[in-house]
């Protein structure tokens, strides 16, 4: 395979980067929730950094949607509300896996560099802000999937 297979353009990066946040929390939240089962506190330092990297993939994700947009609108089949439904879920998703990217630095600095062991209410918070970044992630997934994937309306029509 050659490089005329790599991406060429916005919406096929868009494509690749957008898995990453998602897969990177999901890995993030299981490793978060061994390390409160096992009390291991490298394991928690691994699912913090899972965390930051994976949030760190934001903005390019971002702005490689922003791009694809403009592609993507000039397709036929596709709608403007599509595109928008899409955009509205990826800025939740984007606001609450940032606010988890700053919790996991804040809580990987504390006990790295401090030596600080961080009390457990703490340790809760970012799991839900972890768990609540991949809710909006698999919804914007979803309403990204539904722009160019019409076979996923199906799921949406009433059953006969």
């Amino acid at each position: 395979m050659g490089l005329e297979a790599w991406p060429h353009n916005a919406a096929h990066w868009h494509v690749i980067l957008n898995h990453l946040p998602m897969v990177g929390f999901f890995f993030a939240f299981l490793v978060l929730v061994l390390s409160e089962l096992s009390s291991c506190t490298a394991w928690r330092k691994v699912g913090w950094f899972l965390i930051i990297v994976s949030a760190a993939f934001l903005y390019p994700v971002h702005e490689t949607g922003e791009n694809a947009h403009e592609m993507v609108s000039k397709l036929e089949n596709v709608t403007e509300t599509q595109i928008d439904r899409h955009e509205e879920k990826a800025e939740l998703a984007t606001w609450a896996a940032s606010i988890a990217g700053v919790l996991a630095l804040f809580a990987f600095l504390a006990e790295a560099i401090k030596k600080i062991c961080l009390i457990r209410p703490f340790r809760l918070i970012i799991l839900l802000s972890l768990f609540t970044s991949l809710v909006f992630f698999y919804f914007t997934a979803y309403e990204g999937g539904l722009i160019r994937h019409p076979e996923f309306m199906e799921l949406l029509a009433p059953p006969k």
